[in-house]
């Protein structure tokens, strides 16, 4: 069974334009493989958390964060951490 890296399953996640033509087989492969329904599962958990700390960010700062989308922060984020590299 192929199974899909992290830095696929994050943008899969985001919603990310770079996995569009993949989510179909991203979908299936998730019905089959527990490991990596369980790691989707933890990367939503951390998706929700990041935008729970953009809106408590935003309401302490005014409109800092406010113009920009999740997909964006959380990307930013991502490529902080080193889990994905520019131009991907």
């Amino acid at each position: 069974m192929k199974h899909y890296s992290e830095h696929v399953l994050h943008l899969y996640v985001l919603g990310a334009p770079e996995v569009s033509k993949s989510r179909g087989a991203i979908n299936a492969h998730l019905e089959k493989c527990k490991g990596c329904r369980s790691l989707v599962e933890r990367i939503e958990g951390f998706t929700a958390e990041l935008e729970g700390e953009l809106k408590r960010e935003e309401f302490q700062q005014g409109d800092t964060w406010g113009k920009k989308s999740v997909w964006q922060a959380a990307r930013f984020r991502c490529l902080l951490d080193g889990r994905i590299h520019p131009g991907r």
